[in-house]
């Protein structure tokens, strides 16, 4: 299981473009580049960020989904076009790091009431998203957010079913944030998992480091191994989580210690 370090993490502590010199200081040779905003989207900032990898592997990108990812199943083709333009964008950066993976949020809930979802919809929608993905040669991973269309364990068998291409992101705090059980999504994700994100929480719901709430990331670790399940486990934490590099290195060496 390799274990690496997501960019998010360094968020508000580091620019993207200075974020490799940090995770290859701490030992990290794998990640995920959370771009950040629309400047950051793109073949012309990707080639800068591609010759300050320091060595780091990029597995996968991950874009702020709420600037556009929602508008790619508008029924206004002017704003699903825009939207389009804009994915476009990330897949060329992410050709141009030689990520194999989107991370993608999708549709989120907006409203204060629990609406139903046209599935049929839904699936067509991601069916588009998948087909300007592959266009790129980049796999579409869609993650369990406790706030998006992608909150219960069982969406991901029915879109799925709609959208046999596409692939799965793991993220052990959003799974508690919606008060379900990380083992609840991987049974539900099964082999098409692409990437696993880490994340602590308290009894509160609110995110720490690995090891200082309530996840047991031991026994984690040994059931993505009995599902069989080899992918990159990124660690995924918020830059008010920590205080130092130092820290956030003794997280990554716990997280590597127990994935052992």
């Amino acid at each position: 299981m390799n274990i690496g370090i997501s960019t998010a993490s360094l968020f508000n502590k580091y620019c993207t473009e200075d974020c490799f010199e940090v995770l290859a200081d701490i030992g990290c040779r794998i990640s995920e580049v959370f771009f950040n905003t629309y400047s950051e989207y793109g073949a012309e900032f990707a080639k800068k960020l591609k010759g300050r990898l320091n060595g780091v592997k990029v597995h996968s990108v991950h874009a702020l989904g709420t600037q556009f990812e929602p508008e790619l199943f508008s029924i206004n083709g002017r704003v699903r076009n825009d939207a389009e333009s804009v994915l476009k964008k990330v897949m060329e950066s992410a050709v141009t790091l030689g990520a194999g993976y989107y991370t993608f949020h999708g549709q989120y809930r907006m409203k204060r009431f629990k609406s139903e979802i046209n599935l049929d919809a839904l699936g067509a929608g991601v069916n588009r998203v998948i087909d300007i993905a592959e266009g790129f040669g980049i796999t579409v991973s869609y993650e369990n957010v406790h706030y998006a269309y992608s909150a219960e364990p069982d969406f991901f068998r029915i879109i799925k079913e709609r959208c046999p291409r596409l692939a799965f992101t793991l993220d052990v705090k959003q799974a508690m944030q919606a008060y379900h059980l990380p083992r609840e999504y991987l049974k539900t994700m099964g082999g098409s998992i692409s990437t696993v994100h880490v994340c602590d929480v308290t009894a509160d719901n609110v995110p720490v480091l690995p090891g200082r709430g309530v996840v047991d990331f031991k026994e984690f670790f040994a059931e993505l191994s009995g599902a069989g399940v080899d992918v990159p486990v990124l660690l995924e934490v918020y830059a008010d989580n920590y205080r130092t590099a130092d820290e956030l290195r003794g997280c990554f060496e716990l997280i590597k210690k127990l994935a052992e």
